[in-house]
C-alpha cells in the first residue's frame, strides 16, 4: 500500500494573496478562514476553503495545485470556525452561526442559529432585540457542540448520552441545534472546549467548569470512576 503519511510539515498554497487566520481539522477535512491581502490591505475577510473527504479537492497525496486553485465558499464573514467528524461550524459576523457538510463536492448548511434567547428558544426572524444573545465561539465534537454566547452563557447540542450537554439525566435523547440547551456558567464563561464524553468553559477569572462522563479521569478530580456530572453542579478545576 501507499504511504500518504507527511511526516514533514508542508505549506500549502491556499491561493493568490490569500492567508488563513484560523483552521479547524474533522476527521478527514480541514477547513480554513481566509482574508485576501494585496499590496499590505486586507481587501476581503472572512470566506472558507476547505479540503479532504467529501470536498473538492479530496485528493489524498494533498495536491497543492488543486488546494490552491480549489473556490472558497460564500456563507458570509466568518470569524471563527470548528470541525469534527465531517462537519464544520463556524460565526459569522452579523449573521450568526452556520454549519455545513459537503458530499462530492456540493456544500450544504446542516443548521443555522442567529441568535440565541435566554429561553433558548430560536430566533431567527429580524434583527436582534435586547433579549437576543449572539454566538462568539463555537467548539464541535462528533456527537454534540457547544456555543459560547455574549453575554457568557453557554448553549449545547446533539447527544447527552454521556451528560455533555449539561442537563440532568433525565435527558437522553439527541437535542437538535434549534433547542439547544442553554448553560449558565458559575461565572461569565469566555472560552468553550468539547471532547467526546465532555464539554468545559473557562470561566472569568481563569477557573475551569467541566461536566459529563470521568471514565478516564476527564473531569480533574482523580481516579477514573463512573461519576456523571451536570452544568448545574460542573466540576471546578482551579489553575494553581
Amino acid at each position: 500500500l501507499q504511504d500518504f503519511r507527511v511526516w514533514d510539515p508542508r505549506l500549502l498554497d491556499l491561493g493568490a494573496n490569500r492567508v488563513a487566520t484560523a483552521v479547524a481539522v474533522g476527521d478527514h477535512h480541514v477547513c480554513v478562514i481566509l482574508n485576501v491581502v494585496e499590496q499590505g490591505a486586507t481587501v476581503q475577510r472572512g470566506a472558507i476553503k476547505c479540503w479532504g473527504e467529501g470536498w473538492q479537492p479530496a485528493s489524498p497525496d494533498l495536491d497543492a495545485d488543486r488546494i490552491a486553485g480549489s473556490r472558497p465558499i460564500r456563507l458570509g464573514v466568518a470569524t471563527t470556525i470548528a470541525a469534527a467528524g465531517g462537519e464544520t461550524c463556524a460565526v459569522f459576523q452579523d449573521d450568526g452561526m452556520k454549519c455545513f457538510a459537503a458530499r462530492s463536492g456540493i456544500v450544504s448548511v446542516v443548521g443555522r442559529k442567529k441568535f440565541f434567547e435566554p429561553s433558548g428558544a430560536p430566533q431567527d426572524d429580524g434583527a436582534a432585540s435586547s433579549a437576543e444573545i449572539p454566538v462568539v465561539q463555537v467548539a464541535l465534537a462528533r456527537e454534540h457542540g457547544c456555543a459560547l454566547l455574549g453575554d457568557g452563557s453557554v448553549s449545547c447540542w446533539g447527544s447527552n448520552a454521556s451528560g455533555a450537554l449539561g442537563t440532568d439525566g433525565a435527558l437522553t435523547e439527541h437535542v437538535d441545534l434549534e433547542h439547544a440547551v442553554q448553560v449558565v456558567p458559575p461565572g461569565r464563561a469566555v472560552s468553550v472546549s468539547v471532547g467526546a464524553k465532555n464539554s468545559c468553559f473557562v470561566e472569568i477569572s481563569g477557573n475551569v467548569f467541566c461536566w459529563g462522563e470521568n471514565d478516564h479521569g476527564t473531569l480533574g478530580i482523580g481516579a477514573p470512576g463512573p461519576l456523571r456530572t451536570t452544568a448545574s453542579e460542573p466540576v471546578r478545576f482551579t489553575v494553581q
